[in-house]
């Protein structure tokens, strides 16, 4: 309660002073909401109540309030670090009534998140000029660019965390994405380096199949150029299947200083049966492999599928493709060592095998993917390149 008048004073008092009384008034409550929590708001009192003064935290979700006299007077402010609020406080007349409307937004201090973007390996120092890097705040999408420097700036409030993409026309870009955990100042952000792109779709009259002419022969029976899928893996028999792909990878007016930073085979699974990725002892590095082998122009003798591909001993260890499906796909990074082999000037082939041919059990085991031929453009076998001029 409070009480009113708040006091008497008595100066040499040589009567007696009757009708000395005091008037009670219960205390009110003065509160609202900050937009984000933990916010300090301090109560100043002014005029007769200067002095009575009350400090309060908000709470998580921003609620805060405090007892005061009846008819407090005085100035509510909000303060939190890195913050400014709207409005700055309020400066109340002498209060009768309890309220929970004295609300403030608080405003984030801004700060600069700056990187560069570099054309082709960092370490060359080419900055790759208008790419544009998108990210979202508060639900809004925003972009901003690189410069002729390569180098970009983002305006982001206090407290931001998300991830920010660069992209531009005709480039892959490494990283693809970049994450900020939260912005407390200023920070610089990692090098991203972009590089062109050149894709590649398998002709589906020169992909297919080979199944072994028995098991363990070793040769290769009729190929199949026709299905919309292709089998890797063993069939009931024992006998070993093995894939191929043919990519037509000519590209007219390619610079000759143009170097490979790497190139990435996409397959996308048809269907699967029983278990191909366990044909060997898995516990033994590399039996369980599904190895990758490259050959240019193709293997064999001719560009169309033939028996004797599969016994070509020319091929080039080229990768492994992973086992973990990533959107229904395979993919497999190819070794560096094998970049001066994809045929710029024709056609490149890749046979896909189990480094294990069989299990020798009953059961088919086999991976299916998607050819050439599969109608779905989608779904066919990928070979994308990311390269950079030095």
């Amino acid at each position: 309660y409070s009480f009113f008048p708040l006091s008497y004073t008595y100066v040499d008092v040589s009567t007696n002073q009757t009708n000395q009384n005091f008037t009670s008034k219960p205390d009110i409550s003065i509160g609202g909401k900050t937009s984000v929590g933990n916010v300090t708001v301090r109560y100043t009192g002014t005029g007769a109540y200067l002095g009575v003064d009350r400090e309060v935290i908000s709470s998580s979700t921003g609620l805060f309030t405090a007892k005061l006299p009846y008819n407090w007077s005085g100035k509510i402010e909000p303060s939190k670090e890195h913050y400014t609020f709207s409005p700055a406080n309020y400066s109340l007349a002498p209060q009768i009534l309890s309220t929970t409307n004295k609300n403030f937004t608080a405003v984030p201090e801004r700060f600069n998140i700056t990187g560069t973007v570099y054309y082709g390996p960092a370490a060359f120092g080419v900055p790759l000029e208008n790419v544009v890097i998108t990210y979202v705040e508060g639900g809004i999408t925003k972009t901003a660019h690189s410069d002729v420097a390569g180098e970009y700036i983002l305006d982001l409030p206090y407290g931001w965390s998300g991830t920010i993409t660069p992209s531009k026309t005709g480039y892959a870009f490494i990283p693809s994405t970049l994450s900020v955990a939260t912005v407390l100042g200023d920070s610089t952000l990692a090098d991203v380096e972009g590089y062109r792109v050149l894709t590649f779709v398998s002709n589906g009259s020169y992909d297919g199949e080979i199944l072994e002419t028995s098991k363990g022969s070793g040769l290769g029976g009729t190929p199949n150029t026709n299905g919309n899928f292709i089998r890797i893996g063993d069939n009931g028999s024992k006998q070993q299947y093995m894939g191929f792909l043919s990519f037509n990878t000519l590209v007219s007016g390619l610079d000759p200083a143009a170097a490979i930073y790497s190139a990435k085979l996409q397959v996308r699974q048809y269907a699967i049966n029983k278990k191909p990725f366990s044909l060997g002892n898995c516990s033994n590095p590399g039996e369980c492999d599904l190895n990758v082998e490259i050959n240019s122009p193709y293997f064999g003798s001719i560009l169309q599928l033939e028996s004797a591909d599969f016994s070509d001993a020319s091929g080039l260890d080229a990768g492994i493709v992973t086992p973990t499906l990533v959107n229904s796909n395979y993919f497999a990074d190819l070794d560096s060592a094998i970049f001066g082999d994809i045929n710029f000037a024709g056609t490149t082939q890749f046979r896909l095998s189990f480094a294990t041919a069989t299990d020798n059990d009953s059961d088919g085991d086999y991976v299916s993917i998607h050819s050439g031929n599969t109608s779905t453009v989608a779904n066919r076998p990928v070979l994308q390149i990311l390269y950079y001029v030095p």
